[in-house]
């Protein structure tokens, strides 16, 4: 009996429930403060206090608060046609961003990492051209977030031999090894330093 597939079968099915129920959360809570046609900026943080004190809806808030306070940009929620994610919209041009979470899956951390994420794209989404730009977040042990950041053509590009498994998912081990070399380790190693913490894709937009 092959036990490392079936604890891996588990653990995607876990990871699909949690993402499905932060889906939930995300569209229930934060819908009712990020208007479309309201900055963040706009409110006290009392009349945030509807967002709780979770990963995701931290690690949301900081993008926003990055896209806005530090690179000028107007933010809102993207609506049912144009996918979940965000709107950024700067020089009256409107960008589509993805963002995913995941918290540290201490199980897969061992001595040579800091933090190790697993984040999940449907093939379909990544062949939507609507969703022009994907963060990947991920949080450590100290709550200190993790972003890789790419462009969709970027991504499609330097992962063309990630093969999806049989729902149609592509698989991604985005980590930080002790010595401070982020990594996407699912199938093998490869480096993505230069998708980390790279804001500056955003710049020249």
């Amino acid at each position: 009996m092959n036990y490392e597939r079936i604890i891996l079968e588990m653990l995607d099915r876990i990871k699909a429930l949690e993402d499905r129920l932060d889906k939930i959360e995300v569209t229930n809570q934060t819908s009712e403060v990020i208007d479309q046609s309201v900055n963040m900026e706009d409110f006290e943080m009392n009349d945030v206090s509807i967002i709780q004190d979770s990963g995701r809806k931290r690690s949301r808030q900081e993008v926003i608060t990055i896209f806005r306070n530090k690179m000028g940009f107007s933010v809102r929620t993207a609506n049912r046609s144009e996918g979940s994610g965000i709107v950024i919209t700067r020089n009256s041009k409107s960008y589509n961003v993805r963002i995913s979470f995941s918290r540290s899956y201490d199980d897969l951390v061992k001595a040579d990492f800091v933090c190790s994420g697993w984040h999940t794209v449907f093939l379909k989404d990544l062949e939507n051209p609507k969703f022009m730009f994907y963060i990947f977040v991920v949080e450590d042990a100290s709550g200190i977030f993790h972003y890789f950041i790419y462009k969709r053509e970027d991504l499609i590009s330097n992962f063309a031999n990630k093969a999806p498994d049989a729902n149609n998912k592509l698989h991604f081990y985005f980590r930080i090894k002790t010595n401070g070399r982020p990594v996407e380790f699912r199938e093998e190693e490869l480096d993505v330093s230069k998708n980390y913490n790279n804001w500056d894709i955003f710049s020249n937009l």
